[in-house]
């Protein structure tokens, strides 16, 4: 059974990760499996306490990516769960998401871009 990945580390809740709320759901009631990164006080997280899906937690800023330590402990992650997609929604995601997939040899990449604006 394929693994996706939905990686969405923003704390406010807009269009994106409403839109990665209801692939995830939607995927999962599809019969794949789900695991979703998240940073554990967003919205999303608040969102998704009712659902039944598997979450990971963390944190990422615009310097993560230099950190090697969290990049490998994520890509073992993606490695041992067998993730065969991924999907990222914001470029700070991207700059981190992008390493853990080259470590973790991933081919099928989704970057969902939508406007950098805030509706809060």
């Amino acid at each position: 059974m394929k693994t996706i990945c939905f990686f969405n580390s923003i704390e406010i809740w807009d269009g994106l990760e409403k839109w990665h709320f209801e692939k995830a759901s939607y995927t999962s009631s599809q019969n794949y499996n789900v695991l979703l990164y998240l940073n554990e006080k967003s919205v999303l997280n608040d969102e998704l306490n009712n659902c039944n899906l598997k979450k990971a937690f963390i944190k990422v800023g615009n310097f993560s990516y230099l950190n090697c330590l969290k990049v490998n402990k994520v890509a073992k992650t993606h490695i041992d769960k067998e993730v065969d997609v991924i999907v990222i929604n914001s470029f700070q995601d991207l700059k981190f998401a992008g390493l853990v997939v080259n470590k973790s040899c991933l081919k099928n990449i989704i970057y969902k871009r939508g406007n950098a604006i805030s509706y809060q």
